[in-house]
C-alpha cells in the first residue's frame, strides 16, 4: 500500500470532541475483545489517534499564541 502524504485540515473543537468520544467507545470495545489480531490492529489505531490528538492540541496552542501576539501588536500600533 502506498504511503499517503500529510494533508492540512481545519477541525473545530466540536468535531475534535466527536472524534475523541468515538475513540473512547472504540477503546471500550478493544478492552472487551479476546482477539489478539484485533487488539494489535486496534492498538495501532489508538497510537494514530494519540498522534492526531497531540497535533490538534499543538495547533490549538499555536493559534492561541498567534491571537495574543496579534492583539498585542494591534494594541501597540493603535497607541502610536
Amino acid at each position: 500500500m502506498a504511503k499517503h502524504k500529510a494533508v492540512t485540515i481545519s477541525v473545530t473543537h466540536a468535531e475534535f470532541d466527536a472524534i475523541y468520544h468515538a475513540f473512547n467507545e472504540y477503546n471500550t470495545t478493544l478492552e472487551r475483545s479476546d482477539s489478539e489480531e484485533y487488539n494489535k490492529f486496534a492498538n495501532k489505531q489508538l497510537d494514530n489517534f494519540e498522534s492526531f490528538q497531540k497535533k490538534y492540541w499543538r495547533a490549538v496552542h499555536t493559534q492561541q499564541r498567534r491571537d495574543v501576539i496579534k492583539k498585542a501588536l494591534t494594541h501597540a500600533n493603535s497607541r502610536e
